[in-house]
């Protein structure tokens, strides 16, 4: 019987493992004797061997897609939920290839210049979800504050990669303190009620800024935001 032609799935598997065992020689034409398969056949998939081994992170996401959509009731989540759902399942599937996530996530995501495609798919998820909440994202921009959280998202990856307590307790209790702070203060409308309280006391002239065209210019950014 003649051998299955290996989809997306097989080839990222077994290019993970060939690139663990040695990173320096890994090249396509040796991925593609070890699938037994064309050269032709890896690259209907992946045009070249940074995108292979790039979109492991992208296979991911879409595992993460998958499981939102098995989980029942999902977009009734809050915004706290929804991180955490996040966050953790994105560690559950990264510590089933810890080695290759420790191996290339700082040079294939965290210092990826350009945005990595897996990047881009992690904003644009937050940025969903914070369009379907209330707070100050109206203010600070979704845009912006889904890339802030991305970032802080990132840097907790890194911080899980180097913990090495038992069942990751610390990335944990780090993970659940930033999550439930970033939903909070979005949430409860920290900035807008600062800035409409700014406003007040500038129209009252309780609040005193000198020069005078820096008080003018705060009281126009306090009009625009309120």
């Amino acid at each position: 019987m003649p051998k299955a032609t290996p989809d997306a799935s097989a080839i990222l598997r077994g290019a993970l493992d060939l690139y663990i065992e040695g990173p320096e020689h890994f090249t396509v034409a040796k991925l593609a004797k070890e699938l037994k398969c064309e050269r032709s056949i890896i690259y209907k998939h992946f045009p070249n061997k940074s995108s292979l081994l790039r979109g492991y992170y992208q296979h991911t996401f879409n595992r993460y897609l998958e499981a939102c959509a098995a989980t029942p009731d999902f977009e009734q989540f809050s915004l706290e939920e929804k991180l955490s759902h996040l966050i953790y399942t994105h560690l559950d599937l990264f510590q089933e290839e810890r080695e290759f996530v420790e191996e290339t996530f700082g040079k294939f995501v965290f210092k990826a210049e350009p945005k990595s495609a897996f990047q881009k798919s992690v904003e644009g998820r937050i940025a969903e979800f914070l369009s379907h909440s209330e707070g100050d994202v109206a203010i600070l921009g979704g845009k912006n504050v889904a890339e802030f959280l991305t970032q802080e998202a990132f840097y907790l990856i890194k911080f899980w990669l180097k913990d090495d307590s038992e069942g990751s307790e610390q990335t944990i209790e780090l993970a659940d303190k930033l999550i439930r702070f970033a939903s909070e203060a979005l949430q409860l409308q920290v900035v807008s009620r600062g800035l409409e309280l700014g406003r007040a006391m500038l129209e009252k002239n309780v609040l005193k800024l000198k020069p005078e065209g820096l008080n003018r210019a705060a009281l126009t950014l306090l009009k625009r935001y309120t």
